[in-house]
């Protein structure tokens, strides 16, 4: 499947899928947030030193997908001031987690509610793009308990099951930390690989550093 218009992600890219779609859902909606999503994307990409033609024009097509977002957007504090920036994307994150936390702990869990901690997951990494850590590590709990949670409830709706309501904090879980999957900048592991396949889809002049542009594609 392709996102923004953008040829299928290779393979060797595969990690920046979720980056991807997630700009692609909300380019319309908010074009802020498709921005960075996209940017993350295009920088996690470059990391992985893909090689080949398909990898380059992938990152190359994105790139250019990634100045278009950037004209969209235009001046905005969200996009060239990193503290707006990073507060922006941070806001978004807790909004989408806070809507899929309230839905699961009334008892009320659907195949959307996990759609909406994966989401949450993705923005919440996608605060790594910025320089300041301190607004990641203050989620990276968070990060792990969407996706336990996305994993959890998504096992017990394929049971044919109501997913038991989590109770204590919000990154309350029944198992030790030790347990859930860890957690690396560009990850989008979950701890149950059919989740990934049956959640995907929508849930309904600063330049972060290191900078991007198509000098980092390699040939």
């Amino acid at each position: 499947m392709s996102y923004l218009g953008l040829p299928p992600i290779p393979p060797d890219l595969k990690p920046i899928t979720p980056y991807v779609q997630r700009a692609h859902e909300t380019r319309a909606q908010d074009p802020i947030i498709s921005y960075w999503c996209a940017y993350y994307a295009a920088q996690v990409g470059i990391s992985l030193k893909a090689v080949g033609p398909p990898n380059r024009n992938f990152l190359a097509a994105l790139l250019t997908m990634l100045e278009s977002l950037r004209s969209t957007v235009g001046s905005s504090d969200a996009v060239a001031v990193e503290s707006a920036s990073s507060a922006y994307v941070e806001n978004f994150a807790l909004k989408v987690f806070a809507s899929a936390d309230d839905e699961d702990r009334r008892g009320a869990a659907t195949r959307k509610t996990a759609k909406k901690f994966l989401a949450a997951a993705t923005f919440f990494e996608v605060l790594n793009v910025f320089e300041d850590r301190g607004p990641w590590e203050a989620h990276e709990e968070k990060v792990r308990y969407s996706k336990w949670r996305a994993a959890e409830i998504s096992r017990a709706l394929r049971e044919g099951r109501q997913p038991t309501p989590v109770v204590g904090g919000a990154e309350a879980t029944p198992e030790p930390v030790s347990a859930l999957p860890d957690v690396h900048e560009g990850s989008s592991d979950v701890p149950n690989t059919h989740v990934d396949h049956e959640l995907e889809g929508s849930y309904s002049a600063f330049s972060p550093s290191p900078s991007i542009s198509a000098s980092h594609v390699r040939r």
